[in-house]
């Protein structure tokens, strides 16, 4: 078993199949967030990025996409596979973000979480 951090302990895989949880950790010279798989973990700047917090759903949904991506589809940076990378990314993050306010507006139950969950996995995301 691997620790994910102090005191915390998991033995469910993660990603690339690590026994270590994903962190998420507070860095302050850097306005937004980003993925690192170095240490498969999110590091959160201090929110100069006007209007956009980073650790709103949509930012926390996409780059941990990354993480999962990244695990899975090991796309380069940049060029036409960054891009790639990106746009799956995105549209994982506006998945969770759309779902998640299906479930606050109607609840978790309701037809409309239902249907939104029903679109998406109509396209093949989620």
């Amino acid at each position: 078993m691997r620790t994910g951090g102090p005191g915390l302990r998991t033995t469910r895989p993660g990603f690339a199949s690590q026994t270590c949880r994903t962190r998420s950790l507070r860095w302050h010279a850097h306005g937004g967030a980003f993925w690192d798989a170095s240490c498969a973990c999110v590091p959160y700047g201090d929110g100069t990025t006007p209007g956009r917090p980073p650790t709103s759903l949509d930012i926390v949904g996409h780059e941990l996409a990354h993480g999962l991506i990244g695990s899975t589809a090991s796309f380069a940076a940049t060029g036409e596979p960054g891009a790639l990378g990106e746009g799956s990314a995105d549209y994982a993050a506006a998945r969770t973000a759309t779902i998640q306010s299906a479930i606050e507006l109607y609840g978790a139950s309701s037809a409309e979480a239902t249907r939104v969950a029903a679109a998406w996995k109509a396209v093949n995301v989620g």
